[in-house]
């Protein structure tokens, strides 16, 4: 009898050491003959994104982006052209006037 439990303990534990070996050699076998481009992202409706070959577009959209979101912007504008204008500039020469005055304070006046 305890020989019967001996050898089912160490037939388990060959056993179970040569799954431990042979488990990754397989993975590799199968996951290796994978191509991952056709297999996986094309049957999951997605494809490989190329930054060199989509570097040109992107600065091409942005470029678009910002002359879109500039004309909205013109044609939104809840103020006249020239209204507009004129507060634009009477605002950055505010900003600019108290930008100087950070920069350069008036040293106080001697007595």
């Amino acid at each position: 009898m305890f020989e019967r439990r001996s050898f089912a303990r160490d037939l388990g534990s060959y056993l179970a050491h040569q799954l431990v070996e042979d488990l990754p050699r397989a993975a590799r076998r199968r996951l290796g003959s994978i191509d991952w481009d056709r297999d996986v992202l094309n049957r999951a409706g997605l494809q490989r994104l190329s930054t060199a070959r989509r570097g040109g577009n992107s600065v091409a959209f942005f470029v678009l982006g910002a002359l879109a979101g500039g004309l909205a912007a013109l044609l939104l504008a809840p103020k006249p052209g020239a209204e507009l204008r004129s507060e634009v500039k009477h605002r950055a020469h505010d900003l600019i006037g108290s930008s100087r005055e950070h920069a350069y304070p008036q040293a106080p006046a001697r007595a």
